[in-house]
C-alpha cells in the first residue's frame, strides 16, 4: 500500500500532473466529502470495517455510495452496515438484475452505457432502485443517459458534465 501511495498517477494524463500520487480512502474522502457524493468502487476485498469506520468518521456513512460488481462483497457491508448506500454494477443487462440488486438492499443499479435503456431504467425504477450509468466519456452518451432520466453518470470527464 505504501508503494501505491508513491507512485505517480498523473502523468498519462498531463505533464502538468506529473508526480500527483493516488490519495488515500481518507484523503479522497476529506477532499470530495464536503462538495460532492463520494462514490467507493470496491476492486478488491477489504477490511469492511475500515471502510466503515473512515465512513462514520467524516459522517458521511450514509451519504458516500458504495459500489462494485461482485454481490458478495455488496453483501458482506450490508451485514455491517444497514445505514450505507450500495449500488450494483453490471456491464451486461439481464432482467433479474433489479432483483438481485433489491435483493442487497442497495439503492442503486449502475449500468454499463452500451446496455443503458428506458427499459431497463423503469425495471429497475419500478423496484425502487436509482439507475446510474458508467462509464460516459462521450458529450453525445452524456446527453443520452440525462435525457433518458438516470439519476447518476460515471466519467472519466467530470468536464463533460460541468458544461451542461
Amino acid at each position: 500500500w505504501t508503494r501505491l501511495l508513491q507512485l505517480d498517477a498523473g502523468s498519462w494524463m498531463h505533464p502538468r500532473f506529473a508526480a500527483n500520487r493516488i490519495p488515500s480512502l481518507t484523503e479522497a474522502l476529506v477532499s470530495i466529502g464536503p462538495y460532492a457524493r463520494p462514490v467507493i468502487e470496491l476492486k478488491a476485498p477489504l477490511p469492511w470495517n475500515l471502510l466503515l469506520a473512515a465512513l462514520k468518521k467524516y459522517d458521511l456513512e450514509q451519504e458516500a455510495l458504495i459500489i462494485s460488481f461482485h454481490a458478495p462483497w455488496l453483501s458482506e457491508v450490508r451485514r455491517l452496515s444497514k445505514d450505507v448506500p450500495l449500488g450494483l454494477l453490471a456491464e451486461r443487462w439481464t432482467p433479474d438484475l433489479p432483483q438481485q440488486a433489491r435483493g442487497l438492499d442497495a439503492e442503486a443499479l449502475l449500468l454499463h452505457t452500451d446496455t443503458l435503456g428506458t427499459s431497463q431504467i423503469a425495471a429497475a425504477e419500478a423496484l425502487g432502485l436509482e439507475v446510474w450509468c458508467f462509464t460516459a466519456n462521450d458529450v453525445g452518451i452524456v446527453a443520452a443517459c440525462a435525457a433518458m432520466g438516470v439519476t447518476g453518470i460515471i466519467t472519466d470527464r467530470p468536464d463533460l458534465i460541468r458544461t451542461r
